[in-house]
């Protein structure tokens, strides 16, 4: 992969980085009023619990300096290690950094809010989708755009499952981002979408340990976004 092309990455992956403070504060300004007066009432019955505010592990992003590296850094390592090879690989690495850059965004939207916006998830989906479609006419076959499918498709219905059964413990909204990391995993191979399905929970454990161990596992909820963006991309450079 050529210098300059890794540069490029980096530079993309920073300027999503750099985007994610104003953009979190945008969403979070935007959020349904009655959820932010709801928010404020369970805040304050935390305080006075001494538990601290309720569904947030991290508390609000207002660290504007770790996202520009994270989009970097991880733009970076996907140049380096780039998901497929062949004549559609800068194509599908192209997918990729759709996918990183967007997800740096919205793990910080999950950890500030615990929410994943449905519109954005949608716009990214549009985009990889797109890129995909032309990765396929690349190779001259639609077995690339049957491979993204079926990763969308089996990771969505996996964690919609999933959802159903933890009883809110999971939201729909990594759901969709779940099928919409899928795309990716599912250009990737068989064994990135295995990979891509169970790296989240492992790297999602020793927060939750952590979690268990103060006792407030009754109080707060893990953002599960980040977790599954970390792992999609684990899968795929290893």
């Amino acid at each position: 992969m050529s210098t300059l092309l890794v540069a490029a990455s980096a530079v993309a992956g920073g300027i999503a980085g750099t985007l994610t403070g104003p953009l979190v504060d945008r969403w979070s300004a935007a959020e349904p009023q009655a959820e932010q007066h709801q928010r404020h009432r369970d805040s304050r019955t935390a305080e006075a619990r001494g538990v601290g505010e309720p569904g947030r592990v991290f508390g609000p992003v207002r660290v504007t300096r770790m996202y520009p590296v994270l989009g970097a850094a991880t733009c970076t390592l996907l140049a380096l290690r780039p998901p497929t090879q062949g004549r559609s690989q800068m194509l599908v690495l192209a997918a990729w950094l759709v996918l990183a850059c967007a997800g740096v965004i919205l793990s910080a939207m999950d950890i500030a809010t615990h929410r994943l916006p449905t519109p954005a998830i949608a716009a990214t989906g549009a985009a990889v989708a797109v890129l995909v479609a032309g990765a396929a006419f690349t190779e001259s076959s639609g077995r690339l755009a049957l491979a993204a499918l079926a990763g969308c498709l089996f990771c969505g219905g996996l964690y919609l499952a999933i959802a159903l059964v933890s009883r809110a413990r999971m939201g729909l909204g990594d759901v969709r981002l779940a099928a919409l990391l899928g795309l990716g995993l599912g250009m990737a191979g068989p064994g990135s979408v295995v990979i891509g399905v169970l790296a989240p929970f492992v790297l999602a454990m020793p927060t939750a340990f952590v979690l268990l161990a103060r006792g407030r596992t009754g109080e707060a909820e893990l953002p599960f976004g980040p977790f599954l963006v970390g792992g999609a991309v684990l899968a795929v450079s290893l």
